[in-house]
């Protein structure tokens, strides 16, 4: 038995607004007063194309998404006072994919889970900063469910993600590396 899907969402735009408040030497406090401040953000548009094939107790899923970040060119944060400059952050963001794949296996009241996934930072090298997406991503995913009866089920997982080392190449920032690994985990009832 095979299925395919496909969903598209389309992109829209937050507008923010709130305070900005300040904490500064009192040298400085006449500059940056505490002040309404706005902002807007573009969620990207999302394409995701998925399939499903059965055979027996076996479910293999495999999907891949390709978001258009390449709506983000810049980030600006307009201060209500003249005094305050305001902060414009150029990023230049990428359209990304992502490709996730898994499957899970039924036995009776048992069903295994397993899973990766590959995604792509939308952030250039030279435009990486603590406020940006940092890494690549690889995951490993692994869960089960057991069904105690039919109105409640145990579900627990474990995923390791890796963020994979990328260093910047911003000369307008901190010089920094961003890498690391995630181990989640979690139980739940249903």
């Amino acid at each position: 038995q095979l299925a395919f899907g496909a969903v598209f969402r389309s992109g829209t735009k937050l507008s923010l607004d709130g305070g900005a408040n300040f904490t500064a030497p009192e040298a400085f406090s006449a500059k940056i007063p505490d002040q309404a401040a706005r902002s807007a953000i573009a969620l990207p548009a999302q394409l995701s194309l998925g399939g499903k094939y059965v055979r027996g107790a076996y479910t293999l899923l495999a999907d891949v998404d390709w978001t258009r970040w390449s709506t983000n060119r810049q980030l600006v944060v307009d201060f209500e006072e003249m005094s305050t400059p305001d902060v414009v952050q150029d990023q230049q963001w990428r359209n990304t994919l992502s490709v996730r794949a898994g499957g899970e296996s039924r036995r009776g009241r048992l069903t295994l889970r397993h899973g990766t996934y590959v995604e792509q930072s939308p952030a250039p090298v030279d435009k990486l900063a603590p406020s940006s997406p940092d890494a690549n991503r690889l995951g490993l995913v692994a869960g089960a469910s057991w069904t105690i009866n039919r109105a409640l089920r145990v579900d627990g997982f474990v995923e390791q993600m890796f963020l994979l080392r990328r260093d910047a190449e911003n000369a307008e920032a901190l010089e920094a590396s961003y890498g690391g690994r995630a181990t989640l985990a979690g139980i739940g009832l249903a």
